[in-house]
Formats: C-alpha cells, structure tokens, sequence
C-alpha cells in the first residue's frame, strides 16, 4: 500500500475525541467493504489486498476496489488473501476452500477443498504450501503452483493410525526444505530435495526456536534466539494459542484478543492495544510491508497501520483543525471548540481545554501564556495548575489573522483593519 507520511504529527478527523493514537486506521470510512480484517497481503506492484468478510479488497495506490460474490467471487468471507508475487492471489474462501484468483484476467481458480487452521505459507516462486489431513490419521504437507495448473505435489506425508496425536503434529520451513517432528515417527513419507529434523529428545520450545526462531508453549513462555543465545519473555497466560511474525530483528505475537506485543532480539519489548490508540483488541494477523510498515489485521477496528516511532495521530472528534504552534516540546492546536496540548518528547496528549473563541485563525505561545487571534478578536490566556484562565479579550470586527509577540508586546494583522500592537491598545 502506497502511503507516505509528510509530517511527524498526522491529525485525523475520528470518532474518539482527542485520543492520542500511534495507529493511522483504514476502515469502511476509507472504503474498505468490512471493518473485520482477516488477512492482508502485498503484490509485486506494491499495491495490498485485504481479506475481509464482505469480500476481498485491493488498494491501488488512490482507492479501494472489492471484488465479492457478485462480481466472480465463490464467496464473501475471504480468511486467507496472500499474493504469490507472480500475478495472482491465493484465497481461501470459508465454506468454499482454496482458490487462486488471476490478477490480470480477473478470474478465481477452485485449487482444493477445506482450509487449514495453520493458514498458508508462499514461497518465492509463489507456491501455496498447506497442511491437510484426512479421516484416516494421513497428515500431508502439500503444494500446488500456478505454472503446475495447480495440481498438488505432496512434500511430506505421515501416518498416525497407530500412534499418539503428538507424533503427527509437525513444522516446515519452506526457505530451508525443513520437516521438524515433535515427536518421533518413521512412518513417514518426504519428497527429494526436502529432509526431516529428528532431534525430537529437545523441548518443544528450543526445538522450535533452533528452526523458527520464535515459539510459545503451554507454559506462556516466548522464547527467541538472538545471534549468540535465547532468551525467555513471560508475558503470556499458560495454556494459550499465540501466533507470530519475524521481520528482521523484531518479533510481532498475538493472541486474538490483547492487541499484540513487538520484542526485539534484545528482549525489549511493547504491548500495542487500545490504550495506543489500537481500535480493538481482537487482532487477527500481523503484515509486514516490503516497506517495513506494519498492519494489524483486526475484526471490528479494520486494517491498523503502525506508524514509524514519534509519529502520533491525534483524533479530533471530526473537528477541523484551526491553528498549530510548538514551544518547549509541546504543541499546541487549536480545533474549532479546544485546545489541545501534545507532549512531543512522548507523543501523547497532556491537556484538552475548551475555547469560546470560533473560526480561530491563529495562535502563538510564550512561556505559559497563549494569544489565540479569531475572527471576532483576540483572546489572551495563562495556563496554571493545569486550568486554562482568560485574561484579556480584545473585540476586533474585521477578525484577526496572525498574531506574533515581539519581545514584551502582541503584534496583531486584522483582516481589512491594518496591523497593531496589543501594548497600545
């Protein structure tokens, strides 16, 4: 998705007044089909695609399109939407199962039945691989290709008919040809070029780590490896499903319903939710743009973009924003009705106070008093114990458009009226 961001403070016109956010959000308002979000992917031409229950949405750079039912869609709940960088996007369709839609053609191709609750993993050449199993206890690693008419090729195929569940449980990575077994079971099957990991008397967790780098098991604990050693977190409740993203040095994990937690390889870490201006907890996916940007995918807050670190948004209950000054690392804006003070070392909000003036036109700030020029006059204030307090008001009909202070005194340009200093008048 083509954003860019021109300044480091983004004012929007949202439904939360004067909440502080460090998420820009891209909602039904934006022309998204659906606030619930399931999945999010990037084409080769840098344009998203977002899975959502009322179809599947492409950004172009300047609007949304959706593609549905009634416009050559099987279906509309669209839980699996990634771009297999060669033209097309593989779609998993609940109800309906797995399919390939053409980009350029604009058709949808059925390649299999049923979806996986592992979701779905592409390769560079843009191969689908998907777990499947069936009623038989046969667990099978397969992959399907565009250029293959989307005819499966099974890469790992076990049989669990007489062994624990444990045993038929397994990882793969399909950067490095990897099967991992969290078990031992030989009664397994593997394409030639792949091999399968048995170091099965390792824990779950490390044996996890050595292959995927991050994990999380049934005792809450996170554990990652960094260039030299792991390393343990326990931020988590026991006995939950956590999932994860890796982009470099940082690690993304959620759980579906507390927003999601970002941990570097130095084991430092933030918990993102609403309180950040997240507009719901239930995240569902986290995506990572070839520009390193990060979307949380949610049901019910839309798609969520994190935005780079001292880059705030700052919701104004759909009030226009009238005027901005900055002093001593803070902002000061002025809506149509208060006056908003931004902690810029922070990025958050310090103080919301109400104004009387209306159609400001400017303000200036020094020290703890604030000249805010209007089209009905000028209004002095000084902010102390954390009250807003008016202390002079000069009517001034033609209205105010800039006020300035010089040294002691205001300095004042009216519309029509010519330009005046406060200390004369």
């Amino acid at each position: 998705m083509r954003i860019y961001l021109l300044f480091s403070l983004l004012l929007s016109l949202g439904v939360n007044a004067q909440q502080v956010s460090v998420f820009q959000s891209i909602t039904v308002n934006n022309g998204l089909p659906s606030n619930y979000v399931f999945d999010a992917s990037e084409d080769e031409n840098g344009f998203l695609w977002v899975g959502t229950d009322k179809g599947l949405a492409k950004f172009d750079g300047f609007r949304w399109r959706t593609i549905n039912k009634e416009n050559g869609l099987p279906g509309n709940y669209v839980n699996i939407a990634q771009c297999d960088g060669h033209g097309g996007v593989w779609l998993g369709i609940a109800q309906k199962g797995i399919f390939y839609y053409n980009i350029k053609m604009n058709t949808t191709t059925f390649v299999t039945d049923g979806l996986t609750q592992t979701g779905v993993s592409i390769n560079t050449d843009g191969e689908l691989f998907i777990q499947k199993n069936d009623s038989k206890k046969v667990f099978r690693l397969l992959s399907f290709s565009a250029k293959n008419n989307f005819k499966p090729t099974t890469i790992f195929e076990i049989n669990n008919a007489n062994c624990d569940e444990r045993t038929s449980n397994f990882d793969f990575n399909i950067t490095k040809k990897t099967i991992t077994q969290y078990a031992p079971n030989p009664n397994y099957k593997i394409t030639k070029g792949w091999s399968v990991n048995q170091s099965y008397n390792k824990d779950w967790q490390i044996l996890w780590a050595e292959n995927g780098d991050s994990i999380f098991n049934k005792n809450g604990t996170i554990i990652i490896k960094n260039k030299s050693a792991f390393f343990t977190k326990d931020i988590f409740k026991k006995n939950e499903y956590i999932f994860f993203k890796e982009n470099g040095d940082q690690f993304y994990f959620w759980n579906l319903k507390e927003g999601f937690w970002a941990i570097n390889i130095n084991g430092n870490y933030k918990h993102y939710n609403t309180t950040d201006g997240l507009q719901t907890d239930n995240v569902n996916k986290i995506f990572i743009s070839k520009k390193k940007q990060v979307f949380a995918c949610t049901l019910g807050g839309g798609l969520q973009m994190l935005l780079p670190n001292k880059n705030i948004k700052i919701s104004t209950n759909q009030k226009a924003v009238r005027a901005m000054a900055i002093a001593k690392n803070i902002t000061y804006i002025c809506t149509e009705d208060k006056l908003l003070l931004i902690d810029n070392r922070e990025s958050k909000l310090l103080e919301s106070f109400p104004l009387q003036e209306k159609t400001i036109e400017s303000i200036t700030v020094s020290e703890n008093e604030i000249a805010i020029g209007s089209l009905t006059g000028l209004g002095l204030y000084k902010i102390n114990n954390r009250q807003l307090t008016k202390i002079k008001q000069i009517k001034e009909g033609a209205g105010i458009s800039t006020v300035l202070k010089l040294q002691n005194d205001y300095i004042y340009s009216t519309y029509g009226s010519g330009i005046f200093d406060l200390a004369k008048n």
